[in-house]
């Protein structure tokens, strides 16, 4: 009797797609906040032609199945998911704000200019995560104080306030 055996390969999953599962448990627990998400496939998975596409896929398809095991839900972690992609279509507003979020810091633009260009990104949720992302990254990123992870809940009240509309 005559047996065939065909040889198989087991595709190890990237080290992006153990992030996404990371990162899917600390949003579904409450624990990290959607544009943390935004900062770290911007920062992280660049979308370049030679490896970011799939470390995007892959930290998207951990993200997707750790969210379908938690309480949040599969169809919970669909909507997470697709608004990041969206947002990460309009990366250049992310761009933008991070630009701002860094002359915020260095006093090269005021409080009326930050809230002015936040208002021009309302109306659109992924436009706004966008900028909101990108403006607490350069904020966090060019803070002279060391301790960066305590300053990215700073930079949220300091974006959230200036995004309040103005009163009479």
């Amino acid at each position: 009797m005559h047996s065939c055996h065909t040889p198989f390969r087991i595709k190890a999953p990237r080290e992006s797609y153990f992030q996404g599962r990371e990162f899917a448990d600390r949003h579904s627990s409450g624990e990290l906040r959607t544009y943390r998400l935004v900062i770290v496939l911007v920062e992280n998975y660049p979308a370049s032609p030679e490896t970011g596409e799939l470390d995007r896929s892959e930290f998207f398809r951990g993200f997707g199945e750790a969210y379908a095991d938690s309480k949040g839900g599969a169809s919970s972690g669909k909507n997470v998911e697709a608004l990041l992609k969206k947002t990460l279509k309009v990366s250049g507003i992310y761009d933008e704000g991070r630009e701002q979020g860094v002359k915020y810091i260095k006093g090269e633009v005021t409080n009326a200019e930050i809230a002015n260009a936040i208002r021009r990104h309302l109306g659109s949720t992924e436009r706004e995560l966008a900028y909101k992302a990108g403006y607490i990254e350069g904020y966090v990123r060019t803070h002279s104080r060391p301790d960066k992870q305590s300053l990215y809940g700073d930079a949220e009240w300091m974006y959230l306030s200036l995004r309040l509309p103005d009163r009479p």
